[in-house]
């Protein structure tokens, strides 16, 4: 029976993709106190959490090309700037950063500081299934490519408070268990997170690939953070190699 050290000695490769909250739950990024405030150039919960899932998992990691996106923000309209801010769509996916992929978990956090310098509007609803979606495209490309063997991908999704979509985001997540892919949700802020944790509690075939984790609990101790996050990767990687 193969472990997962037996992976990594074989070579495996593990990718990254991150989604981060712009909702309006957060607040105003530019008022000290709120989610996104970064008070100049310093850490705030985001940054903090990307920086010790995204350097645990980067170990394993042979590009680090990591694509890093948004979700639940407005972005004014080039085509017809006279539109209102009610009247733009939201965006439940966008590109953070000026390219497409991330270098390292540095560059995760500059393409997330980069959305800052861009003139956008905070919005809603919370819906995780487009960025679930976007991940799901990527790994499935992998699992049907027999050259990327011994490649994974975890999906970092960054949430604040309820999300929408909930059921239907459960129902995608438990039905991937057949792409190499496992989903880590990390709540941000006070919000009520009954509803994943109640999820993160249920028995493997109803939870699929999904682990969640408050950052509170573990906000002034990254190594604890990123082993709780990632507790059930080698398990998840396991699975997959195992019934593929």
């Amino acid at each position: 029976n193969s472990i997962f050290s037996d992976y990594v000695d074989a070579g495996l490769d593990i990718g990254l993709c991150v989604a981060i909250d712009f909702t309006s739950s957060n607040g105003d990024p530019q008022k000290p106190g709120t989610l996104h405030f970064i008070r100049d150039g310093m850490s705030n919960d985001y940054i903090d959490a990307i920086e010790s899932i995204g350097n645990a998992v980067e170990k394993y990691s042979k590009s680090k090309d990591f694509p890093v996106w948004g979700f639940g923000a407005k972005f004014p309209s080039d085509v017809s700037p006279e539109l209102a801010v009610e009247e733009l769509p939201v965006r439940h996916i966008f590109q953070c950063g000026e390219v497409e992929s991330a270098t390292g978990t540095q560059g995760i956090v500059d393409a997330y500081r980069y959305v800052f310098e861009l003139g956008f509007h905070m919005s809603g609803p919370t819906v995780m299934l487009p960025v679930i979606n976007a991940a799901a495209f990527r790994a499935d490309k992998i699992h049907k490519d027999p050259s990327k063997q011994l490649k994974y991908t975890v999906l970092l999704i960054l949430t604040d408070g309820v999300v929408n979509d909930l059921d239907s985001t459960k129902k995608f997540i438990s039905n991937c268990r057949h792409l190499p892919l496992s989903f880590v949700v990390v709540g941000i802020g006070r919000a009520d997170f009954t509803e994943m944790n109640e999820w993160n509690e249920q028995q493997p075939d109803l939870r699929g690939r999904f682990t969640f984790v408050e950052f509170r609990d573990l906000q002034f101790d990254p190594a604890a953070l990123s082993k709780k996050a990632l507790e059930r990767l080698p398990e998840d990687v396991v699975d997959y190699f195992t019934c593929k």
